[in-house]
């Protein structure tokens, strides 16, 4: 029986065990190989002649490319190459990171060996080292596209972590600073470099790459309002800055009257194209923003927060005062008016409370009327 002019399969009975005998095309050294195969399952000679077809066909499609040998390392570090070209630098971090991952704990399989219950395992022993879901999602995601490329170039004939459960996203649950907060921690940043970055998140919801990535020209002092067009990548192919990742991202934010009055005394004494910038008038990098605000939330009691959830205190405020949805959507440069809402599903509930409230008070009194007519 035989799968191609190159390859084809015998059984073998050896003291009462049987084996398919793949016969393998020949290597550089222009030597033939064989692949033995043993299964406990055989008992009769039928028993193999009933799997050596499937035999040959995973022996031939795993022969691809030389895919016999290939390690899985060895795709990683093909897949990571071209993959982290388009990549954006912070993406392009987590990758790196979760390849590193990868490599150290099933790099050293060959990729026709690598089965689902080995990436279970791997993703259960991550877990076990205590990574958190997004870490372990991040891992996940890597492998399965990693070897979904081994499909792609005919490498491999299925992917197996196809076969293998994501881990559930959860959900995280931003701190949100009340107004009394807001105010003792702009109180407490008050003469310290993460004064600005700290203001303007809150006053904007601005993300903190875009933060630092703002200049004046995108400040308009006549019509109260910034544009907010660029971001600042750190390291990487793409450092420096940079548009922003999508059309929505690029926006107009109407300010607040304090927020401009505030602005305009800064621009008198500023000496750089960036609103906030180190000494040599170049950008912060967005990690320096966030560890001076972390570095100020230690030293004063405050909760250590991540620099995020400023741009999440701006978004619940604002729906809490009956700002619509759309309008917050828009502030934050969110994709949709759905994801919004995803997010700050818990704020909103208190107006899914008062519209239930509306409706049971303007149809209770003529229900209960109903009920108690005589039938």
């Amino acid at each position: 029986m035989k799968a191609d002019d190159n390859m084809r399969g015998s059984i073998v009975q050896k003291t009462n065990k049987f084996y398919a005998v793949i016969e393998l095309p020949r290597g550089n050294d222009g030597k033939r190989k064989q692949k033995w195969i043993s299964n406990p399952l055989w008992k009769k000679k039928k028993d193999v002649e009933r799997d050596l077809p499937r035999l040959l066909t995973e022996a031939q499609d795993g022969l691809l490319h030389g895919a016999t040998t290939t390690k899985y390392t060895e795709l990683l570090k093909q897949w990571h190459q071209a993959t982290e070209i388009s990549l954006r630098h912070n993406s392009m971090r987590s990758y790196r990171w979760a390849v590193k991952h990868i490599d150290d704990g099933l790099g050293r399989h060959k990729l026709t060996a690598i089965k689902p219950l080995h990436i279970s395992n791997f993703m259960i022993q991550k877990s076990e080292q205590g990574l958190s879901n997004t870490s372990l999602r991040m891992i996940y995601a890597v492998i399965k596209k990693s070897l979904q490329m081994a499909v792609d170039w005919q490498i491999i004939r299925f992917n197996p972590c196809d076969k293998v459960q994501r881990p559930s996203k959860l959900k995280y649950q931003a701190s949100v600073y009340g107004p009394e907060q807001l105010l003792e921690l702009l109180e407490a940043v008050k003469d310290t470099k993460a004064y600005w970055s700290v203001l303007i998140a809150v006053s904007t919801g601005m993300r903190r790459s875009e933060i630092a990535a703002l200049r004046w020209q995108d400040v308009d002092f006549k019509d109260g309002s910034l544009t907010v067009r660029n971001t600042i990548i750190e390291g990487g192919i793409k450092k420096g800055r940079q548009p922003v990742k999508s059309k929505l991202s690029e926006r107009v934010i109407v300010l607040p009257q304090y927020f401009i009055d505030q602005l305009t005394e800064l621009k008198k004494s500023s000496t750089s194209d960036f609103v906030i910038s180190r000494e040599d008038g170049k950008p912060y990098n967005p990690s320096y923003l966030w560890r001076c605000f972390k570095d100020v939330c230690r030293e004063n009691g405050l909760p250590e927060t991540r620099f995020q959830d400023l741009r999440h205190a701006h978004a619940t405020h604002l729906i809490m005062s009956n700002v619509p949805v759309k309008t917050v959507s828009e502030r934050l440069g969110h994709y949709s008016t759905a994801f919004t809402q995803d997010i700050y599903g818990h704020v909103l509930r208190p107006s899914q409370d008062k519209a239930a409230a509306v409706m049971n008070s303007l149809l209770d009194p003529a229900l209960a009327n109903n009920a108690e007519s005589p039938q």
